[in-house]
């Protein structure tokens, strides 16, 4: 590594300390929470993240700012700002946002229109609980209509109810189906 000289800080070093933040050349192979580091590979447990309790379906106002939507979209979960799940795993036109609560739609809204150009109109929905599932369990409750199955950005296949009633009585009518609780607040 070729050293350079800062005006504020003195020479660089290529030794890094806890917390340092370092560029990346090479965005598309680093994520949100990626780690860089020289030696063994090393696994730390996955983020929490919070079941989305609220929902809303997101329409792009400018069909000639298709790319622009998705891509906007895709950032945004993928920052966790909202969880974005699709009816099928192939681009969905109305897509669902869930958020843990209504300001975090319209975080993404304001990001959508400033930093996309995107103006997006977001229609709230009657679902209320989230539950991950599986292959089996999304087919089974989609075929007894107990739920809408949704897949999030990382594959992840989600039932939504509209209420935790629903959702309850589904898990004691139907033992065999996976309806696992996501974390809550």
């Amino acid at each position: 590594m070729r050293s350079r000289r800062s005006a504020r800080t003195g020479p660089s070093s290529t030794r890094r300390t806890p917390g340092t933040s370092s560029g990346s050349s090479t965005p598309a192979t680093c994520g949100w929470g990626d780690t860089l580091h020289a030696g063994a590979p090393v696994t730390f447990p996955p983020i929490p993240v919070l079941a989305p309790e609220h929902f809303v379906t997101a329409r792009n106002r400018d069909a000639t700012k298709h790319k622009q939507f998705h891509r906007g979209l895709g950032e945004l979960a993928e920052e966790g700002v909202v969880h974005l799940l699709r009816r099928d795993a192939t681009a969905d036109p109305t897509p669902v946002l869930g958020g843990v609560g209504p300001l975090q739609f319209e975080v993404a809204r304001h990001r959508l229109e400033h930093e996309f150009g995107v103006r997006v109109g977001l229609e709230p929905t009657s679902w209320t609980v989230a539950r991950r599932t599986d292959e089996d369990g999304a087919a089974a409750l989609k075929r007894a209509g107990r739920a809408e199955v949704m897949v999030r950005t990382d594959g992840v296949l989600l039932a939504l109810f509209r209420t935790p009633f629903g959702a309850e009585q589904t898990a004691r009518d139907h033992p065999d189906i996976l309806l696992e609780r996501m974390l809550e607040r």
